[in-house]
């Protein structure tokens, strides 16, 4: 059985963070909801930063061994960390001892392969496979391609919906660790960067593709601890752009990289975006004028892929995306197509 699986991880996290909401539901002391809040958040970095520290070693890259020490050690164990049932301990130390080597003997009886105690070529490959797919999964149902979605209240996204094509950026532009995008995307953003750099902006990518499930717990957490502003602040799951595959939030440099900030307005690369972002496609969805009209407050980090041509048009229109008729329709009756189904 795959214990390592992106399917485990997932619900492992889902678990614990509903044991949180649970707790904070049946609570009204604001200190508690703090201390669970702070909690979660620290859940989610450990999740973040093990796959952060894996896109910054460029994957496991060489054999490990009994004996072995480095700051590859200390990735191998906090990701075999991630799964208590083959390394109980999660001990993390940088020195590959006899737990180190019992969980690796483990993981590697789940995954059917040599059972060596060593983390070989084909170890080596199957942890880095699945921390990848972690955060680039591929589709497991066929939908009709989303990614010119009008996102309203009205049509929300199927909750399997994975886009097709996505992949990492993170070595193609500046990113706050692994991102992933759909490769048709790519391109434009890769070349809105390189022209932004040359203009004195360094931009950087705070967020892009997110899990629905993660959305969905981070939604939850939020209407439990601030009521109905929350849904002012964080998209309801099924209404989150990021599910798309093709909006990123952005940051630059002369705030610091910081994230999610509305001080970005101000700042040069929300200044050169404003100006130029539709040259290369994007669009920003939630303008400081239509907070009133869709419940979202302003992002003006948040942007979205709609086309070179669509995106011109509505600069040149004033007017957003989520504005225009939707082409796609209500997708609450979509008939998915699962692979290798009969059509």
């Amino acid at each position: 059985m795959e214990r390592l699986s992106q399917q485990r991880l997932i619900a492992g996290l889902c678990f614990i963070c509903g044991s949180l909401l649970l707790l904070i539901a049946t609570t009204s002391d604001p200190i508690a909801i703090r201390n669970v809040r702070s909690q979660f958040a620290q859940i989610v970095q450990i999740q973040i930063e093990v796959l952060r520290n894996w896109q910054q070693h460029g994957r496991l890259n060489r054999d490990l061994a009994y004996g072995s020490r480095g700051s590859d050690i200390v990735l191998l164990q906090k990701m075999l960390a991630q799964d208590a049932t083959n390394y109980p301990s999660k001990r993390v130390t940088g020195r590959y001892g006899e737990l180190t080597q019992k969980a690796v003997r483990g993981f590697q009886a789940d995954y059917g392969l040599p059972v060596t105690g060593m983390v070989d070529d084909a170890t080596r490959a199957k942890l880095n496979d699945i921390f990848f797919s972690e955060l680039c999964p591929q589709p497991r149902t066929i939908y009709p391609d989303m990614l010119y979605k009008k996102m309203s209240g009205e049509s929300f996204l199927p909750p399997d919906y994975v886009p097709p094509g996505l992949e990492d950026i993170s070595k193609k532009v500046p990113t706050a660790g692994v991102m992933c995008l759909r490769e048709d995307v790519v391109p434009y953003l890769v070349q809105m960067f390189t022209d932004a750099r040359n203009a004195g902006v360094d931009l950087m990518v705070s967020s892009g593709f997110r899990r629905p499930e993660i959305q969905k717990y981070l939604y939850e957490l939020r209407v439990r601890t601030d009521g109905e502003l929350a849904s002012r602040e964080i998209a309801r799951p099924g209404l989150s752009e990021h599910q798309l595959g093709g909006t990123v939030d952005l940051t630059d440099a002369s705030i610091g990289y910081e994230g999610a900030a509305r001080g970005f307005a101000e700042s040069l690369g929300g200044i050169w975006l404003e100006q130029n972002a539709h040259k290369y496609g994007f669009t920003l969805s939630y303008p400081a004028r239509v907070s009133e009209t869709t419940g979202i407050q302003y992002e003006p980090w948040h942007w979205r892929f709609v086309g070179v041509d669509m995106a011109t048009s509505l600069k040149a229109r004033g007017t957003t995306f989520n504005e225009q008729p939707d082409a796609m329709g209500d997708l609450r009756n979509l008939t998915a197509i699962r692979p290798n189904a009969a059509p």
